[in-house]
């Protein structure tokens, strides 16, 4: 089973996504960069979704922090946010990366993830 781990305060926003993706994945959900941490560095995670409006860190420091560390620099992300395109900034770190504005069509979200996972 695949790990996905939701980087995501908004609790009516971690209850969409787990229904979302409930699926044939594993959902860990944090409400921090630090919680969030904590988990890339104990488990395997196949896919993390972040959200960029987070409290103490923000979701683009915490994301650039991933990218710039050796052993989690692979992780792969879906960077989901309220911002609007910021595809060009996330993308410029990591050109795998996928950017999707909320609200977001659901569908569009399932495509990303298949495609995530599947990279």
């Amino acid at each position: 089973m695949k790990n996905i781990l939701i980087v995501e305060d908004d609790p009516d926003m971690q209850e969409i996504y787990k229904d979302l993706i409930k699926n044939g994945y594993k959902i860990i959900t944090t409400k921090t960069a630090a919680e969030a941490l904590k988990h890339l560095k104990k488990k395997h995670i196949d896919l993390m979704i972040l959200d960029i409006v987070l409290p103490k860190k923000s979701g683009d420091i915490f994301f650039k922090e991933i990218k710039e560390n050796p052993k989690l620099r692979k992780t792969k992300v879906i960077v989901v946010t309220v911002l609007g395109d910021v595809s060009d900034y996330f993308q410029s770190i990591d050109a795998s990366t996928i950017c999707i504005s909320k609200p977001f069509d659901k569908d569009r979200l399932l495509q990303a993830i298949y495609k995530r996972i599947n990279d």
